[in-house]
């Protein structure tokens, strides 16, 4: 079982995209396909959508889709004439119901999929409420590799907070912390910013090409560099 091609919709920063996979032998070997590209373009979303596609309970970690009302993931194998796709009714859409039996049948036990996962948090960057900042715990996690996704979004709330705070040396700290916080964005996104906090929901948002978007919705390799 041979995958043909993925079609994206609204999903990760793909507006619309297709990638074709080559079918040919080459000299009498399969051929291999490598994507390659700069944090945020995508590589990770491709590789995420064709494992939702595979098997919907996949555990990716993040929302990949951009918009909800209107998203498709479509991908196209060798054994069967229609698609499998996952579309914006949220329902997984295979060609019959002996899919996963074909899957993981012995007759195609010949191939193997193995996926590698950088080291982030998979939980959820969501805070009900500020807490105060731990410098040391901070510097701990940096280095350690262990900051959460929790954690970073209530440094960067936190650190926005201070900048309106009525105590001077507190809104300086603030104000030169974020300054920091906006550079370490200039220089890991592609074509993207960090813009500000959205203080009714403590959500950071980030710019990426022409879209508004929370952390999450950020790909693994910028999110990577980030944390």
């Amino acid at each position: 079982m041979k995958i043909k091609n993925l079609k994206l919709k609204n999903v990760g920063p793909f507006r619309e995209a297709e990638l074709e996979f080559p079918q040919e032998r080459i000299d009498g070997k399969l051929p291999v396909t490598i994507i390659t590209g700069e944090n945020g373009t995508g590589k990770s979303v491709i590789i995420d959508a064709i494992r939702l596609l595979f098997y919907a309970d996949a555990k990716i970690g993040r929302d990949i889709v951009s918009n909800h009302n209107d998203f498709r993931m479509e991908m196209n194998v060798d054994k069967y004439e229609r698609p499998i796709i996952f579309g914006d009714n949220n329902m997984l859409t295979h060609p019959y119901y002996g899919f996963f039996s074909d899957l993981f049948n012995d007759k195609y036990a010949d191939w193997v999929i193995d996926y590698w996962n950088s080291n982030l948090g998979n939980g959820t960057f969501k805070i009900d409420n500020l807490s105060s900042i731990d410098i040391k715990k901070a510097y701990k996690g940096a280095l350690d590799g262990e900051s959460s996704n929790v954690e970073l979004t209530d440094f960067i709330c936190s650190v926005d907070y201070l900048r309106s705070s009525d105590d001077q040396q507190e809104a300086e700290v603030g104000n030169y912390v974020f300054s920091l916080i906006k550079e370490i964005f200039r220089e890991c996104l592609v074509d993207g910013e960090f813009l500000s906090v959205r203080r009714q929901t403590l959500s950071p948002i980030v710019k990426v090409k022409d879209a508004e978007v929370t952390l999450d919705k950020l790909s693994s390799g910028n999110l990577l560099l980030i944390e």
